[in-house]
């Protein structure tokens, strides 16, 4: 069994009617950030006093309950273990449904077990996977949340085949993701779109998409991320591109996203992607390849996990 050092990234928690709260947040989530990131250099270096000051120091900034687990972890190492048991009934307490709780009760066990066999020599420190520290940890409310629903606006413009090249029109989609790692999302969700011009080609297509997303985060407040769909579209139709009647249009879609988390798991999306795909009239008498870009703004909402129940809060 594995003792493993947790890190931070904290989310900073931003405010649209306040910029100077907002700013002020931005700041000390990143001050807290410096902090751990001083600590974990500090920890690989075997210099544990550091470590549990500058996480303490973070801890005092944004109490992010990681943090007392990390000083736990420095305790165990430097055989304190009146320190370590402490620092783990705390975070167990700000904590009890984390991940590793069951791991971190057996720890305690053990170092009370060690206590009272007063002729036992010292148990090894287990040892701790550093390299474990960015994966196992989430930064922000849009990987720490379970869920995520977004509801998103915009444009798509035709490269070629269901209509004419240059056509754009007016995309709707609503979707739903799991969290499924703390970079790894999958989801499903609706698109419809409407095309049309001065009365003469009318057109909509609705239907559905499966697919998943990758992300990362280069500052706190935003990620970055890759989305990739399997979709399928009922056409209706009126075109000078293909005629009048019905169809269906299934495609591949993928792209850039930029997330920002406004506030405690709200935000606003940008999503870039391209549309790849083979449709098909209903008749038969028309079908063919079909691509297309679109450019979409949308609002999102992630909630559930750990980011409702205990984590980063401003002052």
């Amino acid at each position: 069994m594995h003792a493993r050092l947790a890190t931070l990234a904290l989310a900073a928690l931003v405010c649209l009617a306040a910029p100077e709260a907002r700013s002020e947040e931005t700041s000390r989530a990143a001050q807290a950030q410096a902090r751990t990131e001083a600590g974990q250099e500090a920890f690989r270096a075997g210099n544990y006093t550091n470590a549990i000051a500058e996480f303490l120091a973070a801890y005092e900034i944004v109490p992010e309950p990681m943090l007392l687990y990390n000083v736990a972890v420095c305790y165990e190492r430097m055989g304190q273990r009146v320190d370590a048991i402490e620092h783990y009934d705390r975070y167990l307490r700000e904590e009890p449904e984390a991940d590793n709780a069951a791991d971190v009760r057996r720890r305690v066990e053990r170092l009370h077990a060690e206590r009272v066999a007063a002729q036992e020599e010292p148990a090894e420190v287990e040892a701790v996977d550093e390299q474990s520290i960015a994966d196992r940890v989430p930064h922000t409310a849009l990987q720490t949340a379970h869920h995520e629903v977004g509801l998103f606006l915009g444009t798509s413009l035709a490269l070629e085949g269901v209509r004419d090249a240059g056509d754009a029109s007016f995309d709707v989609g609503l979707g739903y993701h799991y969290r499924v790692t703390h970079a790894w999302h999958i989801g499903a969700g609706l698109l419809l779109d409407w095309y049309g011009e001065q009365g003469s080609d009318l057109q909509s297509q609705y239907g559905a998409f499966v697919g998943g997303r990758w992300g990362f985060q280069p500052i706190p407040v935003l990620e970055v991320r890759f989305e990739f769909q399997a979709a399928y579209q009922y056409l209706d139709y009126h075109t000078s591109a293909i005629g009048y009647g019905s169809g269906h249009f299934a495609f591949v879609r993928a792209g850039p996203t930029v997330a920002w988390d406004i506030w405690r798991g709200f935000g606003l999306m940008f999503l870039l992607d391209a549309r790849l795909g083979y449709y098909q009239r209903a008749d038969g008498e028309t079908s063919g390849f079909a691509g297309s870009l679109d450019i979409l703004l949308g609002a999102f909402w992630a909630f559930g996990g750990s980011a409702d129940e205990g984590g980063p809060e401003g002052e």
